[in-house]
Formats: structure tokens, sequence, C-alpha cells
């Protein structure tokens, strides 16, 4: 092999070693990625600044970057002013959200299914549990919209 065919072997050997390595960056960068998205922390569901406890069902593990995206959203207000957040800000201007205590769903699921608003008076069907808030959207274009 002459002098210059094997400069030119060896410029494209760099070249691959390069992206080879280039490849081992991306893969190494996606897989710490995927970690960091499977890293969980705590999560009070009310801030004990405003009065929550730090026990369970208060506290709550979600995914990390999930918590630090909420707070810097929300910091640490209270669920009704979230929600006042939200209709003001975010919902579609024919919608809004509402919070309900979870002891006063089915009443007030009740008088939103009498008034057809909301097809169903069971909290499960808006994403309630025992202990979560329920929240709700009005119908919208005839359809209900949990």
């Amino acid at each position: 092999m002459s002098p210059s065919q094997q400069a030119i072997c060896k410029r494209a050997l760099s070249k691959r070693k390069r992206q080879a390595e280039a490849m081992r960056e991306r893969k190494l960068k996606k897989a710490l990625e995927k970690k960091k998205n499977r890293e969980t922390t705590r999560h009070h569901r009310l801030p004990t600044a405003l009065g929550g406890v730090d026990t369970e069902p208060n506290v709550i593990r979600v995914p990390k970057n999930h918590h630090q995206w909420w707070h810097n959203l929300f910091r640490i207000m209270p669920p009704l002013d979230i929600i006042r957040y939200m209709n003001r800000c975010w919902l579609p201007l024919d919608s809004f959200a509402l919070v309900v205590p979870i002891d006063r769903a089915e009443e007030a699921l009740l008088l939103l299914v009498n008034a057809g608003i909301v097809p169903t008076t069971d909290p499960r069907a808006y994403g309630a549990t025992d202990g979560h808030e329920l929240s709700i959207k009005k119908k919208k274009n005839g359809r209900h919209s949990p």
C-alpha cells in the first residue's frame, strides 16, 4: 500500500472510531436519561408548609422529573389555587375544573349529574381514589370529559 493509501485508510479508520465513540456517547446519554426518568421522589399532596403531614396518604412517590415540573409550575400552591390558576390560564374558555373534597364528592356529583353536566356519580370515573381530591371538567361540546 502506498503512503497516500495508508493515510486515506488511517483517516477512514479515525472517522469510524469517532463515529463509534459518538454512538457510544449517545447511547450512554439515553441510558442515563431513562434512569433519571425511573427515579422517584417523595411528593406531599398538601405541602407541610400549608399544614400537610409527612405521612401517607399525603406523601406519595412520583417520578423525579414530574415532581420538579410540578413545583416549577405550582410551587406550593394549595389545590384550590392550582385549580383557579388552571381555569384562568390553561383550560379552554368553555370549560372549567372543580376540586371537591372526597367526602363531598358523591353529593357534588349528584348535583352535576342532575344538571346533565356529568354522566355518573362514581368519583373513580374522574380519577379519584380514597384520600384524593376530585377534579372534574365541565361538559364540553355535548360530551363529558373527566
